[in-house]
């Protein structure tokens, strides 16, 4: 008799209650689903291999799902949508059941929490695509919810997406501007510095001079080696004789003249050799082809970065629009009642075990 009427109150009496509740009171909800997915490089994700980077971490992509995600779950969303569709005001509503409705004392807290249930999110990381469900007690509140909230976050991946991309093509383009600057002083360097010399070309002009003195000095040598030939057999005073010292004279005059010439004096009355000035138009042409290198790599980089950023763009791309349900899927009454009655029977049962298990040793 006793576990009869234990039964009846601890069994019995809730699952009525609960079914009284469910068929009665409980108001209708709302179920507002939309797929979408994050494309990345002009492509959609939503390859196996897509879905195995993401599960590895490489996927951007699946990143960028789950930024979404804690976004639209963050407080500052929440604060921000509710202002302008008043989430608060159609959750706190008397006109709904007190079970499932929001407290209208309620903190921010416990708003932001009950929002966390209302709202579902899950991303499928093999097929790169994340379902948004939104509860709600109306199915157009439901659905100006669920449109506000991919709207956010679309936005949000696409100002991440922006962001990276200005970070990246403002770095390469500033490392372009600098290279350039470096450029345009290194030439200038140069020009100076063939405008003070008065020369075009301080190297090729120095070239051709040190092979005019080889080229004087080759004719000497061959000169002085004729004149000691025919020394041997032929006077002084014979024409051959003195043509060739006349000869020797004159190239050694040249020579000379010629060697002068590699030493120059400045306004202020400096000599400078020049080897030396040679050398310095050698470093002012090495910085000149280093700066050349530079520019020429800052402008691969730059168009590198472009690539990179398109081919990095993410934005997101609707696969399932957010629609108005023709019928509330919500409360799952059968479902509801048949929970209530195995969970009473549960914990009956197990109360009366250990009653009885008491009982025994006693």
């Amino acid at each position: 008799m006793k576990n009869k009427i234990s039964f009846f109150f601890f069994v019995i009496l809730p699952t009525i209650i609960a079914s009284v509740y469910y068929v009665s009171f409980a108001s209708e909800q709302y179920y507002i689903e939309t797929k979408y997915v994050i494309q990345e490089g002009g492509k959609i994700q939503v390859d196996l291999l897509g879905g195995l980077s993401a599960l590895t971490g490489g996927g951007g992509s699946a990143k960028s799902a789950y930024i979404a995600r804690e976004y639209i779950w963050s407080d500052n969303l929440l604060r921000e949508i509710d202002q302008g569709l008043g989430i608060r005001n159609h959750y706190t509503n008397t006109d709904y059941d007190w079970w499932a409705r929001l407290s209208s004392d309620a903190t921010f807290r416990e708003f932001a929490d009950y929002w966390y249930d209302i709202i579902y999110i899950n991303h499928d990381a093999t097929s790169g695509i994340t379902t948004l469900g939104v509860t709600a007690f109306s199915a157009e509140k439901g659905y100006s919810i669920a449109k506000k909230l991919l709207a956010k976050a679309e936005a949000k991946i696409n100002d991440l997406s922006n962001r990276s991309r200005e970070d990246s093509l403002s770095f390469a383009k500033k490392e372009l501007k600098n290279a350039e600057q470096k450029l345009v002083e290194a030439r200038a360097a140069v020009t100076v510095f063939r405008e003070q010399q008065k020369e075009l070309d301080p190297e090729k002009t120095t070239q051709a001079r040190l092979e005019i003195v080889a080229t004087l000095e080759s004719e000497l040598a061959s000169a002085e080696t004729e004149l000691a030939s025919i020394s041997s057999y032929m006077r002084s005073s014979s024409f051959k004789v003195r043509s060739l010292k006349n000869k020797i004279q004159a190239l050694k005059k040249q020579i000379t003249s010629e060697r002068k010439r590699w030493v120059r004096k400045d306004n202020q009355g400096d000599s400078t050799t020049l080897s030396t000035l040679i050398g310095d138009y050698e470093k002012l042409l090495t910085k000149k082809t280093v700066a050349e290198r530079l520019y020429e790599s800052a402008l691969a980089s730059l168009e590198t970065a472009r690539l990179a950023a398109i081919q990095q763009q993410q934005y997101l791309e609707v696969i399932s629009a957010p629609y108005l349900p023709d019928y509330a899927e919500k409360p799952y009454v059968f479902v509801g009642i048949l929970s209530v009655f195995l969970g009473s029977f549960l914990l009956w049962a197990i109360g009366s075990l250990i009653i009885s298990a008491v009982k025994d040793h006693v």
